[in-house]
């Protein structure tokens, strides 16, 4: 059996670079996957696609959702 750990983010459009980082971080430290909420409703968060778009050019080999 193969385990997979991850992380979940809130896009939180105040601090978009400290998202970046975490994720960044979570690459370089081996985990599998990489979370992003997606509630286009709620205020204050930054769009969920072009966050995971940015994410996806920041990391090498993490699994973005």
């Amino acid at each position: 059996m193969s385990y997979r750990f991850g992380v979940q983010l809130s896009p939180s459009a105040d601090d978009l670079s400290g998202i970046r980082e975490l994720a960044r971080l979570a690459d370089r430290e081996g985990l599998d996957l990489l979370g992003v909420q997606d509630h286009p409703y709620a205020g204050g968060l930054a769009d969920t696609f072009s966050v995971i778009a940015t994410l996806l050019a920041d990391t090498t080999r993490i699994r973005i959702s």
